[in-house]
């Protein structure tokens, strides 16, 4: 979302674009008049209008010191459409949240601007939060307005320059003046009421808005009942992952298998009867035991509601048009059960956010190659990243001319409707020139619908395949029991359950760490503590993976260390996850500068075909990639530090060299660095690795595109990594499986093996790039931007085969 600036004459059209968004709902909209002759001042009374049962300003004051710290209520606010005929004026109103404080405990200490002289409203710099204050005694705190396009106003700016108002008559205020008739001491849940995150000032302007009062009781849903593990299980299993991750360990490579894992993390089945007699006791249309420990009941909103003693309302995602079903306020578990049950999922929902928008317009670098043009002087030259330049760029070997030492399989993860087309990948097959490898059908597991692919899923498919087009892939889609959830724990409980599974995993989704608590104001300590409790089980699921051999790779976001759910004015950063989570390979992207165009060699037809504007890149420099980077990108690779998960082992040697013994960290100012304040330093660090994430050729809907983002190294990487198997396999029989340890041994002892990026940043997210934007700066060794670089796969499957077969002949594998 884009940072708004103080509001002027000049920005009319902004301005229009915030009265229309359509962030608001339609049913709050009413048409006012204004007479220039009958104008208000702030000590005098305005009338409501007949249809407008909401007190307006008066000229009494009395003193008032609330009795609480904080009241949660609404006002209203009144916004100029700019749709002038003479004398009329036309506001919408917009029913805004608002928090009235005493004095003395306002939690917010700027720094405040003032853009009305002897009028008491401020605007919070950092947060666009409006701050009003009463002579009552009271603070009254608004949140900003976010129009269609993600642009952030305060309503002290807009009040200001004359584009809103408190009264229905669009009149500014001159000075003092009493709040306490504006404020409705009102719960914020309505039709009229957007939800607004306190923590970062603002929402998600195309996420979930109010449909109506109260959920249809016969509505069916399905949600989920995690019992409490036994943590001395679950204790267990991570000595054993740690040992057998270990590449200086002598149990190295020696994976669990699915019933082993669950052998270990088995609940007392006495615990489990007693919790399914009694679901099964309360007539739900199914309950299923998934995994170990998590129960998947189907039911209706009616029986929820009964079961949880809770009221739920619909929430319409206004981009994906999916519905969700929330509980309105505090869910509460019969006594029976609750001893036993760690939390339930999908009534506050986990939001799933790919690294790519469907919205071209918005971030996507989608530019269509099947474009003719001649006139090269005046118009810019697409660059194309195909397979055969990544092959000579990583030194990664043909295996179309040397075959694979032995069978490998890859697999794209998906959600939120990204569907798969064989025909798609046939085209790119023909435009790459390499043969054309179908999916097989018991590799397409979830929903699939062919004639609406999918652009994240087609950009994860081809590009591992083009690195790889002799690997098994493999397609995931929701889940393969066809439970309704887009949550990323239910998607990996689901995937636990099989028992045949790709040797890798690619996932370009990039949730916000923190949940709901990014999104929604009503996110107190007990939501905080669900969604805590939700990662840390999605976190033992990815454990469980890795355990049994499986490579999971994560994109690390496109929006620099910020994330897309932050405007640069947040007091922190906010990871994304599951690039956070130490059981997986985060991997960031870069880009190339210096940019060459000769023939490549097997220079595939794509390169050729689409006249002089479309050239294939042969050779460049590669630097971290950011929207405030050379070349312009639209997007930032993101990075960080987890505020979860403490930093595992494996890299705390590379962090600390990275703050303590980096000479570029050293001779910096403090600006150069972010805060300490705005990241937790000892956490989880991320990425890991990075791969080109720019320019990417690919085929979606018959069409050839570029295209880029982490969301394109990913699944390179999990090309990468296939081959890496293969070579692994041979030797020693086993994937290589979690790859985190053995990379970060691999940077300190083979140097040649990572080529380290020095140059970029990751400042800025893909909408905002200001000087406030904070972020971190590509070093040597490790940083959090590029990780510890990207592949010489020819030197890594050197140092591999050293490592295994010496290995090999220490350790009996079986």
């Amino acid at each position: 979302m884009q940072h708004g600036a103080a509001m002027s004459a000049a920005q009319t059209n902004t301005v229009s674009d915030i009265a229309v968004s359509s962030d608001w709902n339609g049913d709050e909209k009413t048409e006012m008049k204004y007479d220039v002759s009958k104008e208000d001042t702030s000590q005098q009374l305005v009338t409501s209008n007949d249809d407008d049962h909401v007190p307006q300003l008066r000229s009494y004051v009395g003193h008032h010191n609330p009795r609480s710290p904080q009241r949660i209520g609404h006002t209203n606010i009144y916004i100029d459409k700019d749709a002038r005929r003479g004398n009329s004026r036309h506001n919408e109103r917009l029913r805004f949240p608002v928090a009235q404080y005493d004095r003395n405990r306002i939690p917010f200490r700027g720094p405040f601007i003032n853009f009305m002289p002897r009028v008491p409203i401020f605007a919070d710099r950092r947060t666009k939060q409006t701050l009003i204050f009463s002579p009552t005694g009271g603070v009254y705190i608004i949140p900003p307005l976010i129009n269609f396009y993600g642009q952030m106003f305060s309503i002290a700016e807009l009040i200001a320059s004359g584009y809103a108002s408190l009264v229905s008559s669009g009149v500014p205020p001159t000075g003092n003046f009493n709040m306490m008739p504006f404020f409705l001491p009102q719960p914020l849940i309505g039709s009229g009421i957007p939800r607004v995150n306190p923590r970062t000032g603002g929402h998600a302007p195309e996420w979930l808005s109010p449909l109506s009062d109260s959920s249809d009781p016969d509505t069916s849903i399905t949600f989920f009942l995690a019992l409490k593990q036994n943590p001395k299980a679950v204790e267990k299993l991570e000595r054993i992952f740690w040992k057998i991750t270990d590449p200086d360990s002598s149990e190295y490579q020696k994976w669990l298998t699915r019933s082993e894992i669950n052998k270990i993390l088995t609940l007392d089945s006495k615990i489990l009867t007693r919790v399914k007699r009694f679901l099964q006791k309360q007539s739900f249309t199914s309950v299923e035991l998934i995994g170990t420990d998590v129960f998947a009941i189907m039911t209706t909103i009616r029986q929820a509601s009964d079961f949880f003693s809770a009221q739920f309302r619909p929430y319409k995602n206004t981009k994906t048009g999916r519905t969700m079903h929330l509980a309105d306020g505090e869910m509460c578990l019969t006594d029976e059960i609750s001893q036993y049950v760690d939390f339930w999922s999908d009534f506050y929902g986990y939001p799933i956010f790919n690294t790519e928008p469907t919205n071209p317009s918005k971030k996507s670098i989608v530019v269509p190659a099947d474009e003719n043009a001649t006139d090269t002087a005046t118009t810019q030259i697409h660059p194309m990243i195909v397979p055969q330049f990544v092959l000579s760029y990583y030194n990664i070997p043909n295996v179309l001319k040397t075959g694979l030492e032995s069978n490998c399989s890859q697999a794209s993860l998906q959600f939120v409707g990204q569907y798969y087309s064989e025909k798609d990948l046939q085209k790119y097959s023909q435009e790459v020139n390499i043969p054309f490898k179908p999916l097989k059908t018991n590799h397409i597991l979830g929903i699939d619908d062919q004639s609406q692919p999918g652009d994240e899923t087609m950009l994860d498919v081809e590009q591992m395949v083009g690195l790889n087009p002799l690997a098994e892939t493999w397609y995931f889609n929701d889940d393969v029991k066809n439970i309704s959830s887009d949550g990323i724990l239910i998607k990996m409980l689901t995937i636990n359950e099989l028992d045949d599974l790709p040797q890798i995993l690619s996932i370009s989704y990039v949730p916000p760490e923190a949940g709901l608590c990014v999104l929604f104001i009503n996110c107190d300590e007990k939501v905080v503590d669900l969604n805590k409790r939700y990662i840390i089980r999605a976190n033992i699921e990815f454990m469980k993976l890795a355990s049994r051999g499986i490579t999971v790779l994560a994109a690390s976001g496109d929006d620099g260390a910020n994330s897309q759910f932050a405007d640069c004015t947040n007091t922190m950063f906010i990871p994304v996850y599951p690039a956070s989570s130490p059981f997986v390979t985060a991997v960031g992207a870069t880009t190339l500068v210096n940019v060459q165009y000769k023939v490549l060699q097997d220079q595939p037809p794509i390169c050729t075909d689409r006249g002089p504007l479309y050239l294939c890149v042969s050779d460049g420099d590669e630097t971290a990639v950011s929207v405030n980077g050379q070349p312009f990108n639209l997007f930032t690779s993101g990075g960080g530090f987890s505020n979860i998960f403490s930093q595992p082992s494996y890299q705390k040697d590379a962090v600390n060299h990275y703050f303590q013994n980096e000479q570029h960290y050293l001779n910096k100012t403090p600006e150069y660095y972010p805060p300490s304040s705005m990241y937790n330093r000892s956490g989880r660090a991320y990425p890991d690795v990075a791969a080109l994430g720019v320019d990417g050729f690919f085929v979606i809907n018959g069409t050839n595109q570029l295209y880029g983002g982490t969301s394109m190294s990913s699944p390179l990487w999990a090309g990468i990594v296939s081959i890496l198997n293969s070579r692994s396999i041979k030797i020693t029989g086993k994937t290589l499986g979690f790859l985190n340890p053995l990379l970060y041994k691999m940077a300190k002892e083979c140097p040649e093996c990572l080529k380290d990026i020095t140059v970029g940043n990751n400042k800025c997210t893909s909408t905002i790039c200001t000087d406030q934007c904070k972020g971190f700066h590509a070093a040597c060794g490790w940083d959090p931007v590029t990780g510890l670089g990207t592949p010489n796969v020819g030197n890594i499957l050197e140092y591999i085969t050293k490592l295994l077969k010496k290995k090999a002949k220490k350790t009996e594998y079986s």
